[in-house]
């Protein structure tokens, strides 16, 4: 329904293993929906997907068959105006460029944990990773608490995001914290981060949402843990 007239680059991706059922099809773009069990997978694959698809103006098309295989066909218009948009959006990344601060960065999902590790150092971070919380930790002593930034995910391996916070917080009490999380029930802890005021970015993010909102934390000169945003930005 989304097909219109016009000169379009398609590009195809197609397998031949199970398919996709025929009940679940129309949700397999929704945020968090997944047919794996707990712990197998976020969901967050094919809706980041669509995202980047329909900033680009364009739309994907999916054939499946039960024991056939599926078929993604996505279009991307190839006029003009694409080149455009990529120019306004060149403009304003540039202004979200940082200057070195240093950023200890906690993510237990390697894919996620790259994307935004890579996003930030091309933007002008210097970054720090960690995968759970006793290696952020350890990190933290080595480098002696001298982050301008720290940004966890809620749900780690070994322990709360919102516990390794508090735990650093007693170490360095003026640190700025942004924590983020990709689900939407209690395990978001969404309540309790916004009694303790910390800044919070809803998975899955955009990268312009990521850069603007550590820029505004970074070089923001009032309270560094001030909640009001995260509404914002969800």
């Amino acid at each position: 329904h989304d097909a219109r007239p016009g000169r379009f680059i398609r590009i195809t991706v197609e397998d031949s293993g199970c398919g996709i059922p025929e009940n679940v099809i129309d949700q397999i773009f929704e945020p968090f929906f997944s047919t794996k069990g707990p712990g197998k997978g976020t969901g967050l694959g094919l809706s980041v997907v669509y995202g980047i698809v329909r900033q680009h103006d364009g739309w994907i098309n999916v054939y499946s068959e039960p024991d056939r295989g599926t078929v993604f066909r996505i279009y991307i218009p190839a006029d003009g105006d694409v080149a455009v948009e990529e120019a306004c959006e060149a403009v304003e990344y540039d202004q979200l460029q940082g200057g070195g601060q240093r950023i200890l960065l906690i993510e237990d999902e390697e894919v996620v944990r790259e994307f935004a590790s890579r996003a930030l150092r091309q933007s002008g971070y210097t970054v720090f990773e960690a995968k759970a919380a006793d290696e952020a930790l350890e990190v933290f002593e080595k480098e002696q608490g001298r982050f301008e930034l720290i940004f966890s995910d809620v749900v780690l391996p070994d322990k709360s995001g919102l516990r390794l916070v508090d735990d650093l917080l007693e170490r360095v009490p003026d640190l700025r914290i942004l924590l983020s999380s990709g689900y939407t029930d209690q395990k978001s802890q969404w309540s309790v981060i916004r009694e303790k005021g910390f800044r919070f970015l809803q998975k899955p993010y955009t990268l312009p949402d990521l850069l603007a909102t550590i820029q505004e934390m970074v070089h923001g000169e009032d309270d560094p843990r001030r909640a009001d945003g995260a509404e914002r930005l969800q």
